[in-house]
């Protein structure tokens, strides 16, 4: 972890202390609480690994399309589903565009 992470996984581990002691619904030690989070955390990376890992380049160049769209003037209003169709019909262009060079 850098020290943006450690400062944050410190942060949470005395809020979860805290909670612990002022609520008085946990008996576990410190040591349990960190050990708890940093399981959730590590499911949560390896979900996340996982989903990019099944991810392929056109729904990337689809998300990319999709962000410049909903952050666009020119497409607020316009309902999802025609965003999400723009950005797939966008991505397969990008695509062909890139097996021709």
């Amino acid at each position: 972890m850098n020290q943006e992470q450690d400062a944050a996984f410190e942060w949470v581990c005395k809020e979860l202390w805290l909670d612990a002691e002022k609520t008085k619904q946990s008996e576990k030690t410190l040591v349990e609480l960190l050990e708890d989070y940093k399981e959730m955390k590590n499911r949560e990376i390896m979900h996340a690994t996982k989903d990019v890992r099944s991810m392929q380049l056109r729904d990337h160049f689809a998300g990319e399309a999709m962000n410049g769209f909903l952050t666009s003037e020119a497409c607020s209003g316009m309902p999802l589903p025609t965003l999400v169709k723009a950005s797939y019909q966008t991505a397969d262009a990008m695509l062909a565009e890139r097996s021709k060079t």
